[in-house]
């Protein structure tokens, strides 16, 4: 996806949310555990800002990387 293609699915995904999230409104908004978003975070999968102890993401990174994942892919543990 393009930047054009990102900007228009930032309209429609996630309205309700902030532009910047937290690492608890990351696990609502993928409906993963609390487990699963540090994983994410820590492995590089959604890039995020630290600031002391907080987790701040910016929702179009959430967005990217929900788009940049295929249908039905599931992410494998080595």
């Amino acid at each position: 996806m393009d930047c054009k293609e990102i900007r228009e699915m930032y309209k429609l995904m996630f309205a309700e949310y902030p532009d910047i999230v937290t690492a608890k409104d990351l696990q609502t908004m993928l409906e993963i555990s609390r487990h699963a978003v540090y994983d994410l975070l820590e492995d590089g999968e959604i890039s995020y800002i630290r600031l002391g102890n907080a987790y701040k993401i910016p929702k179009i990174n959430v967005i990217d990387y929900v788009l940049k994942r295929p249908c039905g892919q599931t992410r494998v543990s080595a």
